[in-house]
């Protein structure tokens, strides 16, 4: 999951997301509604709905990580 999120730059300079949206990314698909569709209310709230959406899948894991 966190690669998925830190491959924003690949997918962007590769494929744009595209064909369809068949390689839309969270971190893509924010950078599009910011800046090619200038919805920059929806791009915040996929953006912080993403970080407590890792917040959320983290926590967990770092928790198990440190009992053991």
């Amino acid at each position: 999951m966190i690669a998925a999120l830190a491959s924003f730059d690949v997918i962007q300079i590769s494929t744009q997301g595209g064909p369809g949206y068949q390689t839309m990314v969270p971190g893509v698909e924010i950078y599009r509604l910011t800046f090619l569709q200038q919805h920059v209310g929806q791009a915040s709230a996929l953006a912080v709905f993403l970080a407590v959406l890792v917040l959320v899948v983290i926590w967990p894991i770092q928790r198990l990580g440190r009992e053991k």
